[in-house]
Order: structure tokens, then C-alpha cells, then sequence
């Protein structure tokens, strides 16, 4: 998972890299629901339900939540953040699953 932080969706150009996660452990990380991880209450909600190690399809996740605490250790206002995550195969390091999640964040005063 790639994180980058930027100045506002206009200024693609500003981005900078804020944090990188890599594991090999990734049916562990996903299927771990219990471990009330992030990203726990989206996953749950996809459709048809996913196994280890993940068939190749269409996956579909309607109306998912995703759990924002994780949010409060980054200074989140005012900025334009892009997550990407790539998932491969432990064992072919071949591409399981991939996607893209950006949104804008300001702050309260």
C-alpha cells in the first residue's frame, strides 16, 4: 500500500510519498476480520464472499463502510490523499487484486 499526501486535487503535481506497507502475509491481513483492522468492515461487505487464495472474478462491495480511525494518526486537513494497493501472490508474486482510493479532507475550525 502506497499513501501519498497532497497540497489539493488540482495539484496532482505537489504529491509527495507519506507511507509504505508491504506484506507477504496478505490472506492473513485480509481475512483477519476479528483483528478489527481498517479495513475489516469493507472487505466484509464484498461479494461473493472471498477465500484464500482469491479466485479470479468480479468482486462487488455495495454500500461498505470503512472504519477511520486509522485517519487520526495522519494530519489529515486540508489535503488531497491517493492510497494505492496492489495484492500478489505470495508464492508467483503474480497480481491478485488491486485498487485506487483518493479523497479530500479539510479541517474544522
Amino acid at each position: 500500500m502506497k499513501v501519498e499526501k497532497c497540497k489539493s486535487k488540482e495539484n496532482m503535481d505537489t504529491c509527495v510519498p507519506m507511507s509504505t506497507m508491504k506484506t507477504r502475509q496478505y490472506c492473513r491481513l485480509l481475512l483477519n476480520n476479528k483483528a478489527n483492522e481498517a479495513w475489516s468492515s469493507f472487505f466484509s461487505c464484498i461479494r461473493p464472499v472471498y477465500q484464500c487464495p482469491m479466485k479470479k472474478g468480479t468482486y462487488i462491495g455495495t454500500n461498505c463502510t470503512y472504519n477511520m480511525d486509522m485517519f487520526q494518526l495522519f494530519p489529515l486537513g486540508g489535503y488531497f490523499w491517493k492510497f494505492h494497493v496492489e495484492v500478489n501472490h505470495p508464492k508467483t508474486n503474480n497480481l491478485v487484486m488491486c485498487f485506487d482510493m483518493d479523497f479530500s479532507t479539510t479541517t474544522k475550525y
